[in-house]
This record gives structure tokens, C-alpha cells and sequence, in this order.
């Protein structure tokens, strides 16, 4: 994508993410389930969910990192390549900024922010920069995926009969009063 693309270009890519993400969240959780043995479902369950939102904090955080870093190369790199500019430094408060007071401007409700061309490309160039390490990430996922073992799905699961005396009572037996010590 260019820096110049247009909302519905941007929704037609972010859809069709969203249609391939999806339907994997389910698919793993149906995996990790049908691996483990019944008495242990809500273990798998629940460990899944569990990374699943670690991972998903680790990740905002290093994309978060990958766009910073992205976002502040260019603007170092501006006086060498023209000593006389004057180099300003944003921060993501200010490209908020600028793109809330763009979305405004266009639905009439203030003043149109102008932003610069080199601005433009400089977020541009940060964004697909994070773009292309989710694009790594999705391939070690892949890989780690290839590695998962080829289970066949189970059809139902019968409740595994519960040996009472292995809790320490006869069948068909009421249970007997704790005597104690005393």
C-alpha cells in the first residue's frame, strides 16, 4: 500500500486478515482440547486463553516498539541527506493528531490538518514496517504449526467410569463418618 490509498483499499486487505485470523482461534482451541484426556479440558482450555493474551500483550508491545523505531529512522536520517532541513522529531501523540484533525476536517467538524507529504511516507514506511514483522511472526507460527501432531478428532467422549475405591469406599456402600482421634 502507498501512502496515498484509500479507506476502501484498506478495508478489503483489513477484511480479508480478519477471515484468515479468525477461524484459526477455534481451530487451535478444538486442537488443544482434543489432545488432552477429559478430565483435563478446562487445563487446555484454559492455558490457551491464557497464552493467547500474553501473546497478544507481548505483541502490541513489540509492534508498538517496531513502529517507534520505524517512525523515528526517517526523521534521523532527514539532515543527512539535506544539512539545511530542519528536522522535527513527532511523537505518536502528534500523528494522532493530525489524523484526528484530518477525519474531522473531512466530516466538516473542524479545521482540515495538513499533513506533509514526508510525514505521509515517514508513517507509512513505519506501518509496513510493522506489517512485514507481523508477516514474520505469521510464518514462525506456520512452522511451529507443521510441528503439531496429526490427532485424529475425536467423534464424542464417554465419561470415564470412577473407580470409588480409589476414594476409599466400596460400591454401593454409604460413606463412613470420619471417626477422628478423639
Amino acid at each position: 500500500m502507498t501512502a496515498d490509498a484509500e479507506l476502501p483499499d484498506l478495508m478489503w486487505r483489513v477484511t480479508l486478515l480478519g477471515l484468515g485470523l479468525g477461524p484459526a482461534q477455534s481451530v487451535f482451541n478444538l486442537a488443544s482440547q482434543n489432545a488432552v484426556p477429559r478430565d483435563q479440558l478446562g487445563v487446555a482450555t484454559s492455558a490457551g486463553q491464557f497464552f493467547r493474551q500474553v501473546g497478544s500483550t507481548v505483541g502490541v508491545a513489540v509492534f508498538g516498539a517496531v513502529l517507534t523505531h520505524n517512525l523515528a529512522a526517517p526523521m534521523k536520517s532527514a539532515p543527512a541527506a539535506d544539512p539545511t532541513a530542519q528536522v522535527r522529531s513527532l511523537s505518536l501523540a502528534e500523528i494522532e493528531k493530525m489524523a484526528v484533525g484530518a477525519h474531522q476536517g473531512a466530516a466538516g467538524e473542524g479545521a482540515v490538518a495538513v499533513v506533509q507529504p514526508e510525514v505521509r511516507a515517514a508513517v507509512t514506511s513505519a506501518i509496513l514496517g510493522v506489517v512485514f514483522t507481523g508477516f514474520l511472526v505469521c510464518l514462525l507460527g506456520l512452522a511451529s504449526t507443521l510441528l503439531v501432531p496429526d490427532l485424529p478428532l475425536q467423534a464424542s467422549r464417554k465419561p470415564e467410569p470412577l473407580d470409588v475405591r480409589a476414594l476409599g469406599e466400596a460400591p454401593g456402600e454409604p460413606p463412613q463418618p470420619d471417626r477422628g482421634a478423639g
